[in-house]
């Protein structure tokens, strides 16, 4: 492979799935592909910002399995949320090497939605930890996050794989979509019908997203775990990995 060559890569929302854009991003780093710029949503954008501020893939992992990250979320179950997040945990430090955005290594645009009023907003500056925890609030399991005169809230609730950040780039894009719309054994009931009906309207513009990636780095296997389950870690990372060598693998056939 050669190392000159360069992508830029979208990441989507998925929990607990975004260990399977860790594994993705091993086999990026294994074969020296360089990545020039990095758009994320939700999970996506925290991996995408702890990358861009020089933790490892691997080294995610292992703060993503340990005691410590999964006790920076609290349940509390009569507040205005499921799960309070707990800012100031030491933890953070180790998954984010950085503390404003403008000073990764790598450019990263993250994704989030101003409650106050609809808008979805791109956020390439700013504070890392807040604006990285605004993009994973997703209401009502966590609680939306006070950021300037902005009540933020998860970007996948719009836009779940944004691209636009990175249509002026003259890479190749690699979308890393977790929840890929396949078609499932949808029960036909009226429960089931309008489960299925409420799912393909909230991605229909991840639809449009996957349509304009030159690499599209998915699988329906993603759908066979929770993305708020933190068993199946490792799982999720070799599944990532693997589709990784199969599709960045044929990076030369792609025009």
């Amino acid at each position: 492979m050669n190392n000159t060559k360069k992508i830029s890569l979208a990441l989507s929302g998925g929990g607990s799935r975004g260990a399977y854009h860790l594994g993705v991003l091993q086999y990026i780093d294994e074969i020296g592909l360089e990545i020039d710029a990095i758009s994320g949503t939700s999970i996506g954008a925290l991996v995408g910002v702890s990358y861009a501020s020089g933790v490892k893939p691997k080294d995610q992992l292992e703060i993503f399995k340990s005691k410590e990250f999964k006790s920076v979320f609290s349940f509390k179950p009569f507040g205005a949320s499921l799960f309070s997040i707990n800012l100031k945990s030491e933890i953070l430090d180790k998954l984010f090497l950085e503390t404003k955005l403008e000073n990764l290594k790598i450019p990263t645009t993250i994704t989030a939605v101003n409650l106050h009023n609809g808008e979805n907003l791109y956020f390439n500056n700013g504070d890392v930890v807040k604006l990285c925890m605004a993009s994973c609030a997703l209401v009502p399991i966590f609680a939306p996050v006070r950021y300037e005169n902005m009540l933020l809230a998860d970007g996948g609730i719009i836009n779940h794989m944004p691209l636009d950040p990175l249509e002026n780039s003259n890479s190749k894009i690699v979308g890393i979509n977790l929840h890929p719309i396949f078609e499932k054994n949808t029960k036909n009931t009226l429960w089931g019908n309008f489960k299925r009906a409420l799912y393909i309207m909230t991605f229909s513009q991840n639809r449009q997203s996957q349509d304009k990636c030159d690499i599209l780095i998915t699988t329906p296997e993603l759908s066979k775990y929770s993305i708020l389950s933190f068993k199946h870690l490792d799982e999720l990372f070799e599944l990532g990995y693997n589709d990784a060598v199969n599709l960045i693998g044929n990076y030369d056939k792609i025009k």
